[in-house]
């Protein structure tokens, strides 16, 4: 098969993708967890901050290698064929159609919910909250059903306006010093009730969750120009750059109110207080406003991705319901059963949620946030290991950009991905089991069904001479 990707995109290009991928609005409901994982600690809050940081960027580069080799577009599935074979592929490609895409869709459009009411000041009752969850998460897709185009050109809108509720949180937060604002010291260990080594690391995944999105980044390697230069400094650039973003914005936070307070009292200070006391109740309202938009900007644009991750699925393997997953409507270019069996399933698992919410475990939607990012970076860990093995098994493949220092940073990148999820399974250890288990379901799914030559002979993927 040819390949038809040529190098396109330059550095300053790279860089706005980068950024433009993984900025979302996780920092605005992570930021929380994330001090309350510490135990209110604000250093170590901040450890977590600049570690998710640090991992990303040395993930980011090393597996841009791989995709510098690829000459398929298939993403994250593709790179688990490359590193470790088509079954493992496709265990990636079913746990993010059937967990990743379906849990992040939930988490979003539950705080999506929770940030409407909070502007519109109505109370964040169960009722209310099922209302604004389901009603959203309905329109939003009922809009890509009938206009891919609309759905476009409203996500090129609001990812420009959700960058300003994050930078003026994070600036004006930054110099504040109002009456409300207690000194930002850290001497916040002493109020741990977990060793640093455990509490850093359960605060790993929420702030993974913010920064989610880098291995995407990564898979536009191949058409960057002058990789070798361009694609670190993109990808190092741009995750610096949130970062900055990021940590600034939790110092704004800690400006308000000590990290104590935002652990022990969430429920009552929380970012949309914060932008009252920065900004005052008029422009505050203003500001949360934005962070609506920014809200439903990232449900839209994963509704948009999510619609299509069972047809791409089915498209590379067999398996019951293939036939139909793979068939586009006509009049919408949608994937109609792929859309159907995606909008299905994440309406049954927002419905899990709620049911778990009604039972008492609200903090529910935010673990279905940090399940799904400690399943990938297990994923995470063994690509990368793939690629450091790739190196050995198939020195001679063409690669456009090759990883500097690679043992090393894979090393680091695998210790710093394992000690993330090690956290997660400390926090949240049947959930974390079920999700491997679903997982493994794939593995089973695909040695029964195992597709004929016929259908995977054209997937463009290199292969061994």
């Amino acid at each position: 098969m040819k390949d038809s990707l040529k190098p396109k995109f330059g550095l300053f290009t790279a860089l706005a993708m980068v950024v433009g991928t993984v900025v979302g609005i996780g920092i605005y409901f992570k930021a929380t967890p994330v001090l309350v994982n510490t135990g209110g600690s604000e250093s170590y809050a901040l450890i977590a901050w600049s570690g998710g940081a640090l991992l990303a960027i040395i993930a980011g580069i090393v597996v841009s290698e791989l995709a510098s080799m690829t000459k398929d577009t298939g993403g994250l599935q593709s790179f688990g064929e490359q590193t470790w074979g088509k079954t493992f592929g496709f265990m990636i490609g079913w746990s993010q159609s059937v967990l990743y895409t379906p849990l992040i869709l939930s988490i979003i459009a539950f705080y999506s919910a929770t940030f409407t009411l909070m502007f519109l000041g109505w109370p964040i009752t169960l009722t209310n909250l099922m209302l604004f969850t389901y009603g959203y998460y309905i329109a939003v897709n009922a809009i890509n059903f009938v206009s891919a185009s609309l759905a476009g050109h409203l996500q090129k809108l609001m990812t420009l306006l959700k960058l300003i509720p994050l930078l003026g949180i994070a600036i004006t937060g930054f110099f504040f010093s109002g009456d409300s604002s207690g000194s930002l010291n850290f001497s916040g260990a002493s109020m741990q009730h977990l060793p640093a080594f455990i509490a850093i690391s359960t605060a790993m995944i929420p702030v993974l969750f913010a920064f989610e999105g880098w291995i995407f980044a990564a898979t536009v390697a191949k058409e960057i120009k002058n990789p070798q230069r361009n694609l670190p400094i993109a990808i190092i650039g741009g995750i610096v750059v949130i970062a900055l973003v990021y940590v600034l914005f939790t110092i704004g936070l800690l400006h308000v109110a000590p990290g104590a307070e935002y652990a022990y009292n969430s429920g009552e200070v929380n970012v949309f207080s914060a932008a009252n006391v920065l900004f005052g109740p008029q422009a505050g309202k203003v500001i949360q406003g934005f962070i609506v938009i920014s809200a439903l900007g990232v449900l839209n644009a994963f509704s948009l991705y999510s619609i299509r991750m069972p047809y791409s699925l089915a498209l590379r393997a067999s398996f019951p319901g293939s036939k139909a997953l793979t068939k586009v409507s006509k009049r919408s270019n949608i994937p109609t059963y792929s859309a159907l069996f995606m909008n299905i399933w994440t309406l049954l698992l927002i419905s899990i949620g709620f049911a778990l919410y009604a039972a008492g475990q609200t903090q529910v939607f935010d673990v279905f946030g940090d399940v799904p990012i400690a399943l990938f970076y297990i994923f995470y860990l063994l690509i990368i290991a793939g690629i450091w093995r790739l190196r050995h098994t198939r020195p001679e493949a063409k690669r456009n950009f090759r990883a500097p220092l690679l043992p090393i940073l894979a090393t680091l990148a695998i210790l710093g991905s394992a000690y993330a999820v090690y956290g997660a399974f400390f926090a949240h250890p049947y959930y974390m089991l079920g999700s491997v288990v679903i997982a493994l379901v794939g593995v089973a799914i695909y040695k029964r069904y195992q597709p004929s030559p016929e259908t995977t002979h054209n997937s463009g993927l290199i292969r061994e001479s």
